[in-house]
């Protein structure tokens, strides 16, 4: 089973406005990953994974537009 581990150094690309994580194999996302903390994230590709849920913390991403969601299995 894989969990995102992205590296705390992602926090620091506060300018990125899209990041797809499709197909990537994640299980889960912690509450704690850096892509919570990315400030002008706009578009966010989940699609294609496993999830089963998706963290409150998603609700930070307060200019996300865009979430893909698509081919999971969220409950």
């Amino acid at each position: 089973l894989c969990t995102l581990q992205a590296p705390a150094c992602i926090s620091q690309l506060t300018a990125l406005t899209e990041l797809d994580l499709s197909c990537c194999g994640l299980t889960q996302l912690q509450p704690s990953c850096p892509i919570f903390s990315l400030p002008w994230l706009d578009t966010l590709g989940l699609s294609g994974n496993t999830l089963t849920q998706l963290p409150g913390e998603v609700a930070r991403l307060q200019l996300l537009s865009w979430l893909d969601v698509s081919d999971n299995q969220l409950m």
